[in-house]
């Protein structure tokens, strides 16, 4: 397996869908080959609008919730696994972001789980350009894993 996604789920968050973004944080990894040939691990956390407040302010001096922050780590080697990182997303934002997003709250936390991890992978969306390129790769990888495994998030 060339990544291995481990789900955290803070407590009182509401989440079932843990075995599945994992599942397709794998299968956008592996299609996309967006990680060299080895084995991969990468934590994916599930918080709420306080705690990503809270690492917001330390990590980017902005003390705001925000939907998802990332810290990438490749230079940490563990038992012949590179470790990606970290992706933290707030599914209090996420649960905020659907009415606009139109689309379910589990379906925005895999959207912004995907994010992540491109970030993870060397993606960048500073410009308009960027960003317009990693939300349609976004959509592109969330729709062939559900083609893939013939639902929808």
């Amino acid at each position: 397996m060339p990544l291995q996604c481990d789900v955290v789920v803070d407590a009182g968050i509401d989440f079932s869908q843990s075995a599945s973004l994992s599942d397709l944080l794998r299968h956008a990894a592996m299609s996309e080959s967006m990680t060299a040939a080895g084995r991969w691990r990468m934590t994916l956390r599930l918080s709420d609008d306080a705690t990503i407040a809270d690492l917001h302010g330390q990590f980017f001096s902005d003390p705001t919730p925000t939907d998802v922050i990332t810290f990438p780590d490749r230079e940490t080697s563990m038992d012949s696994e590179t470790y990606l990182g970290d992706v933290i997303v707030s599914i209090e934002t996420a649960t905020n972001q659907t009415v606009e997003a139109g689309h379910s709250r589990d379906r925005e936390v895999a959207f912004l789980a995907l994010h992540g991890l491109l970030h993870l992978c060397g993606h960048d969306d500073v410009s308009s350009d960027q960003q317009e390129q990693m939300l349609l790769r976004q959509e592109h990888l969330l729709k062939a894993w559900e083609r893939c495994h013939g639902r929808s998030w």
